[in-house]
């Protein structure tokens, strides 16, 4: 009986010891947290810039964890971010194809629990106005905002986050957003696809393409494209919705005009397709 509660208090004792150090090493960690919500030390701001301020990058490709991400046009090439020391580190390289490469992550042990502040967790990019190239953005939680671009091809991939694209000349579009929105407006360019699995996908004001393609799993798809409506082929599907075409009211299937120069094919599992041509 002496032996058994020798055993029981050793055992007691270590898991005293064990429950003290994780409590402590929880302690800190919350300490550093806060102390960055009272907008201490551990948040720096951060600044990328070339060291030719004519440079044009090539192509931006950007993989980025937990921040808001937007690029637009600006006097020079400029990255501006927020850096938790204890949550996220970054890399970043330039090619010697002038390609920009940026990379956030959160640290793993860091990954349950703690976010940074919303007013840091934000990277701004500009580029020249003279910049052409490709965007390729992944992006695990945050919105996206690309405007006021004339890029060549966009491909751009969010977890969770919505998908915004303004006033933006192009050529190849490839949109995805895993559970947000994805909205364009005043945009250009010869092919695009979107695919929305948990929201809505919005083709608006101004803009004009090719070849359309959208693809939604729960949520409403909404088209206006600038072009004549007989110069294209349609392909509408849906399992639970309805399908408009310039507020008429259609059938799934398919339309096909051998003269036609375009071509639209909506697909949504539940909700509603709208195309509308001005």
């Amino acid at each position: 009986m002496k032996a058994l509660k020798i055993t029981l208090a050793v055992i007691l004792g270590v898991g005293l010891v064990m429950t003290i150090t994780a409590l402590s090493i929880y302690r800190f960690n919350f300490s550093d947290i806060r102390a960055d919500v009272r907008g201490s030390g551990h948040v720096q701001a951060r600044t990328i810039e070339h060291d030719d301020n004519t440079f044009v990058p090539a192509r931006l490709d950007l993989d980025i964890q937990s921040h808001n991400v937007t690029i637009r046009t600006g006097d020079a090439f400029l990255v501006n971010y927020h850096l938790h020391t204890s949550l996220n580190e970054t890399s970043y390289y330039f090619n010697d194809n002038g390609a920009f490469h940026f990379r956030m992550r959160t640290r793993n042990h860091m990954r349950v629990g703690w976010s940074m502040p919303s007013r840091y967790s934000r990277i701004y990019i500009t580029v020249p106005a003279a910049f052409n190239g490709d965007v390729y953005v992944q992006a695990r939680s945050g919105n996206v905002l690309v405007e006021n671009i004339d890029g060549a091809n966009f491909t751009i991939d969010v977890r969770s986050g919505n998908l915004s694209l303004e006033n933006i000349t192009g050529n190849y579009f490839n949109l995805t957003s895993r559970s947000g929105n994805i909205s364009l407006g005043d945009v250009q360019g010869h092919w695009i696809r979107t695919n929305a699995r948990a929201g809505n996908s919005t083709i608006a004001r101004g803009s004009q393409f090719t070849h359309v393609t959208t693809i939604t799993r729960s949520g409403n798809t909404r088209v206006t494209l600038v072009g004549d409506v007989n110069e294209y082929s349609f392909s509408f599907s849906t399992r639970s919705g309805n399908n408009t075409l310039n507020g008429s009211r259609i059938s799934d299937g398919s339309t096909h005009r051998p003269q036609s120069a375009g071509s639209v094919s909506m697909t949504t599992r539940s909700g509603n397709n709208y195309l509308r041509f001005v």
